[in-house]
């Protein structure tokens, strides 16, 4: 999973050269040789990837933390996955539980199709957290007290996680309900 972070880092920084490369060339400055020019910058992009710690790379990348939790839970079921701080190494320290509601703050009942703001990490119902936003798609403040961060529609992404979370609950809860109405109680 670290390579195809690493890979597509280095492809975003590619694109980013040729694109500068481009416009530089459409501005009519002259380069002397274009294939140096994109050398250098690749390798000033290495050099400066080579000080950053593994910790920075990797565990705010929301692809690399879904793919942690999707790991774990394949092997702890129904336990909720330990917060952990990667410290340049692949071994995890445990810090803390990481405990996930399964209800919407704003509905206060299980989510239904949830999404996630990329700003503040807060998760809400598609449905509860679309009604917030005017007609004209202004930003809003997040619901949640105490969060600053100012979202619009554009920064909500789906949380399938989440999403899968909640039905294996709702399956649980159901199975759970059925396995107590199975129960007769027999008096004399």
């Amino acid at each position: 999973m670290r390579k195809c972070i690493n890979l597509e880092a280095k492809l975003h920084h590619q694109e980013e050269t040729l694109k500068q490369l481009n416009s530089q060339i459409l501005d009519g400055q002259q380069i002397k040789s274009m294939v140096s020019y994109y050398n250098e910058h690749q390798h000033d992009y290495e050099e400066r990837q080579s000080q950053v710690s593994e910790s920075t790379k990797y565990k705010r990348h929301d692809a690399y933390r879904e793919f942690k939790q999707r790991v774990w839970d394949v092997h702890h079921n129904d336990e909720e996955m330990p917060l952990s701080e990667d410290e340049n190494s692949d071994e995890d320290i445990i810090v803390g539980r990481a405990k996930q509601s399964l209800t919407c703050p704003l509905t206060t009942v299980y989510f239904e199709n949830p999404v996630m703001s990329k700003l503040c990490k807060h998760n809400f119902s598609y449905h509860a957290i679309i009604q917030l936003f005017p007609r004209n798609n202004q930003a809003i403040e997040c619901p949640i007290p105490g969060c600053d961060k100012h979202m619009s529609k554009d920064d909500l992404v789906q949380n399938h996680l989440l999403a899968k979370k909640v039905e294996l609950a709702k399956r649980q809860e159901t199975q759970r309900s059925k396995a107590n109405t199975n129960y007769h109680v027999v008096t004399d």
